[in-house]
C-alpha cells in the first residue's frame, strides 16, 4: 500500500485523502481511494448497528463495513473514522508496554512471558501501553477459559505436570478473569518532520 502524509494539509498530486472527516493530524493520502488502511473496528450488538453509517450513499458521517460476527453481535469496520490507521488488534485484560509480555491472574509457570501485572518496559517506566484503546461495546464479552478452549490451549496446558496446583479450578478461576478487544492506531508523526530534519529518510 503506497501511503502519504499531506504536506501543507494537501494531498500530493495524484493521490487522495482516505477520508474527509480526518484532522490534519489523522489524514493520509493515497493514489487509490479503495486501498485505504482501517482506522475503526467496533463489535456492535445487532440492535446498535443502525446508530452506524452503513450506507456507503450517505456521506455524512463515516461509512462502515458490515459483517456478521455472531447471531447476536455485527463486526463494523471504517477506513474513514477520524483516527490513524490500526495496526494491532489484541484480546486481552489489559495490553503491556513490554514487547512479548501479557497480564493473567492465573497461569502455569511455563506460559511464556505471563505476568499477574505487567511488568516494568525500562524505556517508558510504564507497565502499560497508553496507545492502546479498549472497546467501549459491552457486544464483545469474553474471558479467558473461553479463549485458551477455543484455541485448544486448554487441553495442552491441563495435561502439565501440577497444573492444577498452581492454577486451581480452571473453570472457575479462568471464567472469572474478563478479557477485552484493544485496537492500537498507529503512532502519530509530524506531517513536517521530514523536512525538519536533515537526517531523516
Amino acid at each position: 500500500m503506497n501511503v502519504t502524509r499531506p504536506s501543507n494539509g494537501n494531498c500530493a498530486s495524484g493521490t487522495v485523502p482516505c477520508s474527509k472527516f480526518t484532522n490534519s493530524t489523522n489524514s493520509i493520502c493515497v493514489t487509490n481511494s479503495n486501498k485505504c488502511p482501517i482506522t475503526d473496528v467496533q463489535f456492535v450488538l445487532n440492535a446498535d448497528v443502525s446508530k452506524y453509517n452503513t450506507d456507503a450513499s450517505v456521506t455524512t458521517s463515516p461509512y462502515y463495513k458490515n459483517q456478521t460476527y455472531t447471531t447476536k453481535v455485527t463486526l463494523l469496520y471504517s477506513t474513514q473514522v477520524n483516527s490513524m490507521p490500526i495496526t494491532t488488534f489484541q484480546v486481552g485484560i489489559k495490553p503491556c508496554m513490554a514487547p512479548g509480555t501479557q497480564e493473567g491472574a492465573y497461569f502455569y509457570p511455563t506460559e511464556l512471558n505471563d505476568y499477574t501485572t505487567c511488568p516494568i518496559e525500562i524505556n517508558s517506566g510504564l507497565r502499560y501501553d497508553p496507545m492502546y484503546v479498549k472497546q467501549s461495546s459491552a457486544a464483545f464479552t469474553t474471558n479467558e477459559y473461553a479463549v485458551e478452549i477455543t484455541s485448544g490451549v486448554s487441553s495442552i496446558l491441563m495435561s502439565q505436570p501440577s497444573y492444577y496446583w498452581f492454577v486451581g479450578n480452571p473453570i472457575a478461576s479462568k471464567k472469572s478473569i474478563s478479557l477485552y478487544a484493544w485496537q492500537r492506531a498507529t503512532p502519530y508523526w509530524d506531517e513536517n518532520c521530514s523536512m525538519s530534519r536533515a537526517d531523516a529518510t
